[in-house]
């Protein structure tokens, strides 16, 4: 086997040595008598092109060293091929170059047909540009030798299948792999030809291969239906919740004064997530910006059941409505910016407080204890204020791949520092501004830093704005009051009970 090209071999092999194997442009197998290839090879080698011998048992196949074989070999073959089968236009032969299709010999598969294919060179090259893009070439042979000339000169787009693979440890199991190849391929290969012929009925003791055969139910897929078409207006998509779905459990975490309250930034979310699918993008990759948002009722989640929302989105102007039940929840507007960094404003930052600043540096616990005292029972990924000070300047939230408990952290955050401690809703935001390429760039298990400008109305974390929130007193359920929990305990003597002096 060399490196050269058809052309160059004809120049140089020795009157000795016939180019035998047209296999590519670049690759060409000589034949001739050993001791002569030897030196040919080493010849070749000396110049630094690509040679090596090919192990064929000393026989010099292709060439006029065999000729003597050739009427023994039509005479056996005679006997197996009485009949010679007309050549079919599938039939592509690599034996009798093309201007030579036309002749007798190259119309059936005959004994002489074959005789001349051992004794004539292998035009492989020229045969494989007749094959045509997108076909699937089966190489039927005792190895697969041809793999990689195949690859090479056919391209991605022609399917390539060997049958048998020489020291393959199980070639039994690797032809079953290649007809399932052929199979994938578009091919019907008939698999009731590899067992003996089946009587039916079958013996009362057969097994079953039904049991062998499960379906692969790890996916969900959405499949669209005539009837989703017929019932839903433009823009519009409805989303059911249930608290008994592993995917929608974290919401119980978001329990306020007692009970499961959707939270207002999943409202939020939804609508971002409905204009994503209406453009035909993930959420993830679309910026939007939210502008006069009203919430105008919560919706309490049920532990049983679930609940729907219909979210209507106007292509024209962007307006929005979110219903639950036949009335409005949340209305507003939504679009997305043609340069979404262009909507945030660009303000000063400050540090987290340390240990000796005015500030006093608040912990999670201690921002929770605050926050249950005015009616938030926050858990779960909802309690994702890792730090702030006392004032509900500057913090850090966590940041866990959810943008419902990302945002809702951040309202938690704007009551922060406020001297009242009633339980307050929002009602209403005047601009969301939601980055996600930004907010790809944080670290899952790293405090993302939030900061609170009151002056403005404006809290700012991540690749998410939030402006011109205002909030309206709710009423308490005083029935839910949890019952009082006992921090400290310190025994206080009597008789010095004026002059002593507890620490801690």
């Amino acid at each position: 086997s060399t490196g050269l090209t058809w052309e160059e071999l004809k120049e140089r092999c020795p009157p000795e040595i016939i180019p035998a194997c047209h296999n590519s442009a670049d690759s060409v197998t000589v034949s001739g008598p050993p001791e002569h290839l030897s030196k040919f090879v080493k010849l070749l080698q000396t110049e630094g092109i690509f040679a090596k011998e090919v192990n064929s048992s000393g026989v010099a196949f292709h060439s006029r060293y065999i000729a003597e074989v050739g009427p023994k070999l039509r005479k056996c073959l005679e006997r197996v091929i009485p009949s010679p089968k007309q050549r079919s236009s599938r039939w592509i032969s690599s034996s009798i170059p093309e201007s030579a299709w036309n002749t007798a010999l190259a119309q059936s598969s005959s004994a002489a047909y074959h005789v001349n294919n051992l004794l004539s060179p292998v035009l492989f090259k020229e045969a494989l540009t007749r094959v045509p893009e997108n076909a699937v070439v089966i190489e039927i042979a005792p190895h697969c030798l041809l793999q990689a000339i195949l690859k090479r000169s056919l391209g991605p787009s022609c399917t390539n299948v060997g049958l048998v693979k020489r020291l393959h440890p199980n070639n039994l199991e690797f032809l079953f792999s290649a007809l399932g190849r052929l199979y994938n391929a578009g091919l019907q290969p008939k698999l009731n030809r590899l067992h003996q012929k089946v009587n039916y009925p079958v013996a009362r003791g057969t097994p079953m291969i039904a049991p062998l055969i499960e379906w692969d139910h790890s996916t969900e897929w959405s499949v669209a239906t005539f009837a989703d078409i017929g019932s839903q207006r433009s823009g519009e998509c409805i989303v059911e919740l249930d608290l008994g779905k592993e995917e929608d459990q974290y919401l119980t975490g978001h329990t306020i004064d007692g009970r499961v309250l959707f939270p207002a930034t999943g409202y939020l979310t939804l609508v971002w997530k409905t204009l994503a699918k209406l453009k035909g993008k993930s959420h993830e990759d679309l910026p939007v910006v939210l502008e006069n948002i009203q919430f105008h009722r919560a919706t309490i989640m049920p532990k049983e059941g679930t609940v729907k929302f219909a979210i209507n989105i106007l292509d024209g102007s962007g307006d929005f409505e979110l219903c639950e039940s036949g009335s409005v929840t949340v209305s507003g507007r939504i679009y997305v910016p043609e340069d979404v960094e262009k909507e945030s404003l660009e303000l000063p930052t400050t540090a987290v407080p340390s240990s000796d600043s005015k500030l006093l540096k608040l912990s999670t616990a201690d921002i929770y204890k605050d926050l249950r005292l005015r009616g938030y029972d926050y858990t779960g990924v909802f309690r994702g204020i890792l730090q702030s000070d006392n004032k509900g300047v500057c913090g850090e939230l966590a940041w866990e791949n959810n943008w419902i408990s990302f945002m809702d952290t951040m309202l938690q955050f704007s009551i922060l520092g406020q001297s009242t401690r009633e339980l307050y809703l929002p009602t209403r935001l005047q601009r969301v501004v939601i980055n996600p390429s930004r907010q790809k760039q944080l670290g899952e298990n790293e405090g993302v830093p939030v900061h609170m400008y009151r002056d403005i109305g404006i809290i700012k974390a991540g690749g998410v704005e939030l402006r011109g929130m205002k909030a309206s007193l709710a009423p308490r359920r005083q029935q839910v009051q949890a019952a009082p929990k006992l921090e400290k305990y310190a025994f206080v003597p009597y008789d010095r009970a004026g002059k002593t002096q507890v620490r801690t």
